[in-house]
């Protein structure tokens, strides 16, 4: 008992140690600066760049800034080939490895979260403009999960194969687990489909396997994988709550917290429905 209890004590500690890395990282890079700070993910912040400039770009109708805007996006865009990944999302990825990440990842969140209220709220050496200017700026566990999803499909150095094996591996056991994954980036407006379908393909076949078991060879296809169930509704009417008590799902809610995007969630039923043994719940941003 006792050399259990020693063990308990010492993946605490470890997992204390994982996060801590985190967020004296992020407290390092904004001491400084005394603001919110992205620049830490290196992929996520040369992303943001790039969806800013695409967006405006679409909506420009002087075709000289156009061109402009345009030729500014594919040199943003060949930067990803070159961009180095950071150690943060190395931490992140050691997160989501471990058996207890649900619970690592809240406890990052939390940690997040004050960090956030420190920098824009109670830091006295904010200005009031500063406040203003970045009150949409949040560290939030959905960054870091950009930054990693970023790094996976740009950075092929043979050196990293072991880490985008991994990261594959992980995000796969995190959506069959039943916790929620981003499928909108509500930041950013950035659809993440084809990212999240190569990582979920092993998902996929996995499941059609189980199915072609019990049902005694006969075949299936991706098309009869999932049933996919949605909700819509006004900001902040317990939609998110609904559907977490609905099926079980493991969207985050909390006092004054609202989706932005679209977000995901793998229900398993007790039973095949219409030859499919999983939903995928949608959790829409507010109308």
């Amino acid at each position: 008992l006792h050399d259990l209890d020693c063990n308990c004590l010492k993946e605490i500690q470890s997992d204390r140690e994982l996060i801590d890395r985190i967020t004296n990282h992020i407290y390092q890079v904004t001491q400084s600066s005394p603001r919110i700070d992205f620049s830490f993910l290196n992929y996520y912040t040369n992303f943001v760049e790039y969806m800013s400039c695409y967006h405006k770009a679409a909506y420009e109708t002087d075709q000289n800034i156009t061109d402009e805007l345009n030729a500014k996006c594919s040199k943003l865009h060949e930067q990803f080939e070159t961009i180095h990944m950071g150690e943060v999302v190395l931490h992140f990825n050691q997160i989501i490895d471990k058996s207890n990440s649900t619970l690592l990842m809240w406890k990052l969140s939390k940690e997040l979260s004050v960090l956030t209220k420190y920098l824009i709220n109670d830091n006295p050496q904010i200005m009031p403009e500063q406040i203003k200017e970045q009150k949409n700026d949040k560290y939030t566990i959905e960054i870091f999960w950009r930054e990693a999803l970023l790094s996976y499909k740009y950075n092929d150095n043979s050196r990293n194969k072991k880490y985008k094996n991994t990261f594959a591996r992980n995000y796969s056991n995190h959506v069959e687990s039943g916790e929620a994954f981003e499928l909108i980036d509500g930041d950013n407006l950035r659809f993440f489909s084809k990212d999240i379908n190569g990582l979920l393909k092993e998902l996929y076949q996995k499941q059609l396997v189980e199915m072609e078991n019990k049902t005694k060879g006969m075949k299936f296809s991706m098309k009869q994988a999932p049933i996919v169930v949605s909700i819509f509704g006004p900001q902040g009417s317990g939609k998110s709550t609904l559907l977490n008590y609905c099926f079980g799902c493991k969207f985050l809610t909390s006092s004054g917290r609202c989706t932005k995007g679209i977000y995901g969630s793998m229900s398993k039923l007790s039973r095949p429905v219409n030859l499919t043994e999983h939903f995928l719940i949608l959790d829409t941003e507010g109308l």
